[in-house]
């Protein structure tokens, strides 16, 4: 999120590492339940796609071209490390 601010791109954190920051008081909840981070959900505009793609592959992020042939507009991103 910091790297998105400092290039100007608009991303929004969604899903349950939003509901951990956003609402620190019910976070204990995601231990309760046995769930664990597998993955981080963002929201932008379509047009900020290509500003995204780059930021993510800067970021060391490698883009899955295959979920967005699939379903269009998603942008799924895998870390090149793993």
């Amino acid at each position: 999120m910091d790297a998105a601010k400092t290039e100007g791109v608009l991303l929004r954190l969604l899903g349950a590492l939003a509901f951990q920051i956003h609402c620190p008081k019910f976070s204990s909840m995601q231990g309760m339940l046995g769930r664990t981070f597998s993955d981080i959900d963002f929201a932008s505009y379509r047009k900020e796609s290509s500003r995204i793609t780059e930021l993510f592959a800067e970021l060391g992020y490698q883009h899955d071209a295959r979920v967005r042939a699939l379903f269009g507009s998603r942008l799924v991103f895998n870390d090149k490390r793993q």
